[in-house]
C-alpha cells in the first residue's frame, strides 16, 4: 500500500479514506484497531458482511474487499488517479488552463451553441428539475407507485416494478420464423465469411515485413481477433495440428500484425462494406450509432467530426460522421 501514492478528485476522497485506513491499520495492532473504520457509502449487501453487531465491529476480511473493490471502481471512473501514470492519471490534468482555454473558449461555445455563462446554460436545467419536482408532489399522495419505506434505521424509496407485458401470440410466431430462418454457424465460421465478404484481414501487415503474407493468415488473425474481442486468451483457439491454429503462430501474429494503425484500417474496411448495404443506408447516414444499449449521436456541428467519403457526397458542405459499426463485434450485430 505504501508503494504506489495515490490521489483522489471530490468524488473519490471517501474511497481513498478506507484506502488509507487500511493502510494505518497495517502498523495497528489489537482486536480494536479497526474501530471508527470509514464506512460512509457501503451498501446494504456489503455492510451484511462487513458490519458485525455495530459500526465498531468490523470484519477485517470483508472490509478489506470491500475497500478495494471501491479502489477499482474509483480507478475506472478516474475519481481516484495516481500522480504520472499515462492510464490512471489525473483527467482534470488534460484540461486546457488558463490563456491556452481562454484563446479557444470563444470558438468551442460557438461550436457547441452553449453561453458564455454557466449560469445561463444552466437555467434551463434548472427549471425543468423545478417543474418536474413539483409535480411530482402536487402527485404523491395520489401516486401508489412510489413510497417510502424504513429500512435498518434509514428511509428509502422504493419503486414498484412494471407490470409485465405478456407477449403476443403473433410476435412468438415471428420470433421462431426469423429464428428459422437464419444459419446458425460458429464464430469463428462467422468471422472468416465476413473476412470473405469484405476482405478485412487485408489490413493486418507485418510490423516490419511490409507486404509480406504467410499461408493462411487469415485464419490466424481472426482466431487473434476471437481471443482478445471475448477476451479469453489464446488457449481457447489454439487447435493442435493446424499450423495457422498453434500457439506459437497466434503470438507471432499477435505481436506483429496488431496494433492500432492495422486495427484502424481493418474498421475502415468494414465500414466501407457496411455502408453500402441497403439496409444501413434506409437506417440513416451514419450520424447515429448503438452500443451496449446506448445511443449515439454525432451532431451536425463538432469539432469532433471528420469527413468520410463513403457516406456522404464529395461536394457536401460538412462530412461529420460517426460509423454505424466502429468494430468487428458491432458489424457482426449488424
Amino acid at each position: 500500500m505504501s508503494a504506489i501514492k495515490f490521489h483522489a478528485t471530490p468524488a473519490g476522497q471517501q474511497a481513498l479514506l478506507t484506502w488509507q485506513f487500511l493502510a494505518d491499520c497495517e502498523s495497528k495492532s489489537g482486536k480494536k484497531k479497526y474501530a471508527g473504520a470509514p464506512i460512509t457509502g457501503i451498501s446494504v449487501g456489503w455492510r451484511k458482511v462487513v458490519i458485525k453487531n455495530s459500526p465498531d465491529s468490523i470484519n477485517p476480511c470483508a472490509y478489506t474487499f470491500w475497500s478495494i473493490e471501491r479502489i477499482l471502481e474509483n480507478l475506472k471512473r478516474h475519481d481516484i488517479y495516481i500522480s504520472g501514470s499515462e492510464r490512471y492519471g489525473d483527467p482534470r490534468a488534460q484540461l486546457l488552463q488558463g490563456t491556452a482555454w481562454e484563446a479557444v473558449r470563444p470558438q468551442i461555445l460557438r461550436t457547441l451553441d452553449w453561453p458564455a455563462l454557466a449560469d445561463e446554460a444552466l437555467l434551463p436545467l434548472v427549471d425543468e428539475l423545478n417543474t418536474a419536482y413539483k409535480k411530482t408532489a402536487e402527485r404523491w399522495a395520489n401516486n401508489s407507485a412510489v413510497r417510502f419505506e424504513t429500512f435498518a434505521g434509514q428511509e428509502r424509496l422504493v419503486l414498484t416494478p412494471l407490470d409485465r407485458l405478456e407477449e403476443p401470440k403473433s410476435l412468438k410466431q415471428l420470433r421462431e420464423r426469423v429464428h428459422s430462418l437464419l444459419p446458425h454457424p460458429d464464430l469463428p465460421d462467422l468471422i472468416l465469411e465476413i473476412n470473405r465478404w469484405t476482405g478485412f484481414a487485408e489490413a493486418f501487415t507485418h510490423i516490419s515485413q511490409g507486404g509480406s503474407r504467410v499461408k493462411d493468415l487469415a485464419v490466424s488473425i481472426c482466431a487473434v481477433l476471437i481471443s482478445q474481442a471475448c477476451n479469453i486468451g489464446l488457449e481457447p483457439v489454439v487447435q493442435s495440428g493446424v499450423p495457422a491454429l498453434e500457439y506459437d503462430r497466434l503470438t507471432w501474429v499477435e505481436q506483429n500484425y496488431f496494433r492500432t494503425e492495422t486495427l484502424s484500417l481493418a474498421n475502415d474496411a468494414l465500414v466501407a462494406y457496411h455502408t453500402q448495404l441497403k439496409l444501413a443506408q434506409i437506417w440513416g447516414g451514419g450520424e447515429v450509432a448503438s452500443a451496449d444499449g446506448l445511443r449515439f449521436v454525432t451532431p451536425v456541428k463538432t469539432i469532433n467530426s471528420g469527413p468520410n467519403l463513403n457516406i456522404l457526397e464529395p461536394d457536401a458542405e460538412l462530412l461529420t460522421i460517426t460509423s454505424p459499426a466502429t468494430n468487428l463485434l458491432d458489424f457482426m450485430e449488424s
